[in-house]
């Protein structure tokens, strides 16, 4: 098989501030060929969940629209990722007899042991994204690998479920649907930016990944090679900007423009003592503030921020190990010095997540902004994001199945 038998994938992030897509055209033995790259800023939406389908679809038309990719496109397939609170996730384990008379695991008792990791109820509202193998266990011994083959006599499957909320799915679904787009598969966007930064030895080790976009920060945490707890947080960039929009008592746009111009997470003592002169409401019209003072706003929320995230996984997982420490992506994650807030707040290591060159994205898709559209590319040739067979406890997924993609850059 050759180029002829080739599709264009198309990965939709929709997120609070921006909308990306990525377009990537992929062949059976031939690597993946980047062939569009779009945004537009996001309407219609709020930390991470739609609240007009109407302004979603509008901003989702208009980023495929910079990308090239409006309109209907022959074989192609369209994933999009989903964020926001409602993101859950569980560790289950399903277990099945072996039926062959040998003793030999076969395929069929595989399907049979995931089925019942599935079989926990998830709730009439409970979409189900991912059911992701953690490990199997043939007769009590532990195995990473596939287990057709092996001989014993009870099967199990360690396996982490990811959820979300059904009408926060179908209000996504709607908004491309709107926008021109059949949507094909569904993901976790978090997960998706786990898979784009963190590195092998992170995943074995330990680690946790926070994509902290606009409205919603994406958790996500490995141990001992697997995920073992996947959320969302709905906590963001927006709270920084509220921040130094009340301690300045200046507006949200001046306080967005403060952020990305002056914003750092650690104090350059060379610019300590610059003066700051905003407009402000009042009186006086403006206000003059010193840089330390800014900076030490910015601090305090994202030390609550790495504090709240990474009790949660605690929370969830009283006894793991993140040896590897924290991997920051997202967007606020450009933001100067912010590992070493990391480090400080939660006394471990932590780096700022930057997707490989081995993904062979262009320079503009390198940086941690955009983990989550290039995770959900380099999806497409994981094995670990096979579709999921239920998309609702005990029922049929429908559209919620999971997609490949990679890259894009503008055409």
């Amino acid at each position: 098989m050759g180029r002829d038998s080739s599709k264009i994938l198309i990965a939709i992030d929709v997120g609070t501030a921006q909308v990306s897509v990525a377009g990537a055209r992929v062949a059976p033995d031939f690597p993946t060929e980047i062939v569009a790259y779009g945004t537009s800023a996001s309407l219609g939406m709020h930390k991470a969940a739609v609240s007009s389908v109407d302004d979603a679809s509008f901003a989702i038309r208009a980023a495929l629209e910079d990308a090239g990719l409006e309109g209907k496109i022959r074989d192609s397939e369209v994933i999009v990722g989903v964020s926001g609170k409602h993101i859950a996730s569980r560790n289950t384990t399903g277990e099945a007899a072996v039926e062959r008379s040998d003793g030999a695991v076969a395929q069929r008792d595989v399907q049979r042991a995931l089925a019942s990791a599935r079989s926990s109820g998830l709730g009439e509202d409970t979409a189900l994204l991912h059911q992701i193998v953690r490990a199997y266990r043939v007769d009590g011994y532990r195995c990473r690998r596939d287990p057709v083959g092996m001989h014993g006599k009870t099967l199990q499957a360690e396996t982490h479920l990811v959820t979300a909320g059904m009408d926060a799915v179908r209000n996504l679904k709607r908004a491309v649907e709107m926008a021109g787009k059949d949507v094909d598969r569904v993901v976790a966007g978090g997960l998706m930016s786990a898979l784009a930064v963190l590195r092998r030895e992170e995943r074995e080790m330990g680690a946790v990944t926070l994509d902290i976009g606009h409205g919603v920060t994406d958790i996500v945490a490995y141990a001992d090679g697997a995920v073992v707890h996947t959320s969302a947080l709905p906590l963001g960039g927006h709270q920084l900007i509220n921040d130094i929009s009340i301690a300045l008592n200046t507006s949200l746009h001046v306080s967005r423009s403060l952020l990305t111009e002056h914003g750092q997470g650690v104090l350059d003592p060379a610019t300590a003592d610059l003066e700051i002169t905003v407009p402000c409401y009042g009186l006086s019209g403006e206000r003059r503030a010193r840089k330390r003072y800014l900076v030490e706003v910015i601090r305090l929320r994202l030390m609550e921020l790495f504090q709240l995230s990474m009790g949660r996984v605690r929370l969830a997982l009283p006894d793991a190990s993140f040896t590897a420490g924290v991997v920051i992506c997202g967007g606020v994650a450009r933001l100067p010095g912010i590992q070493a807030i990391a480090e400080e707040a939660l006394k471990m290591p932590a780096r700022v997540g930057s997707v490989s060159r081995a993904s062979n994205g262009p320079d503009l898709l390198q940086g941690p902004q955009f983990a989550t559209l290039i995770g959900m590319v380099q999806s497409h040739a994981d094995p670990s994001y096979a579709p999921v067979a239920d998309g609702k406890a005990g029922q049929p997924a429908g559209g919620l199945r999971l997609l490949p993609q990679l890259l894009g850059s503008r055409s």
